[in-house]
């Protein structure tokens, strides 16, 4: 756990002021720490949060253009960013199995994000932290953009634009869910037919993320 005496603070105290106390130390797990989950990570950590993550992936050189530690080509992200935060994290799918072995454990977080473009894994875990009232955010596609202006927060049934979120709309649907949580998405038109992106919008998606995080461990009784 992080020192809530290290001079780094400083400035995040001067600006929380008494509700820095709120936001320090909360356990909260990323889930995908690629070009938005990574960024989300690194914001929540810089603000005193005791932050985890979740990702079965390897760096490989195509994430070079927007990921954090990405130089490390061929490692796997989840041992990465343990080692360079000196923090726990799962190398492992995101599965209803995964969710249920660990149920006891990831039912400490206060918070659990969802930064991972599997929509099956997106819906467990929407089912997950709704029974068992944890609360919940979510990030649409960032890839094929390129204007930060577009990217909008709105409760997940009431997104557009995105063809992730239609798709994860639908599955919650099908599957009768009723839950509520907020979405980070962007109804920007996209850019390119393949899977090309910008770290400024996929950078800014994962920090939106990291700031609705923060702000309602802040506001929370």
């Amino acid at each position: 756990m992080q020192d809530v005496n290290n001079a780094r603070f400083d400035r995040v105290k001067l600006i929380f002021g008494d509700d820095f106390d709120k936001i320090f130390g909360k356990k909260v797990l990323v889930c995908g720490l690629g070009g938005v989950g990574g960024m989300c990570f690194d914001a929540l950590y810089k603000n005193g949060v005791d932050v985890n993550g979740i990702d079965f992936d390897s760096f490989e050189p195509s994430n070079q253009n927007r990921q954090l530690h990405s130089q490390n080509i061929g490692l796997k992200k989840a041992e990465v960013f343990a080692s360079f935060y000196d923090v726990k994290c799962y190398g492992e799918k995101i599965t209803k199995d995964f969710l249920q072995t660990h149920k006891d454990e990831l039912k400490k977080y206060e918070v659990i994000i969802d930064c991972v473009d599997d929509i099956n894994a997106k819906v467990e875990l929407a089912f997950f932290t709704h029974f068992n009232k944890i609360k919940f955010f979510s990030s649409g596609g960032g890839a094929k953009r390129l204007d930060i202006s577009k990217i909008k927060i709105a409760d997940y049934d009431k997104t557009y634009g995105d063809a992730l979120c239609k798709k994860f709309k639908l599955e919650l649907k099908k599957r009768d869910f009723r839950g509520k949580f907020k979405m980070v998405f962007s109804d920007e038109s996209p850019a390119c037919s393949s899977l090309g992106s910008f770290m400024p919008v996929t950078a800014s998606f994962g920090l939106n993320l990291a700031s609705l995080c923060i702000n309602y461990l802040r506001k929370k009784q």
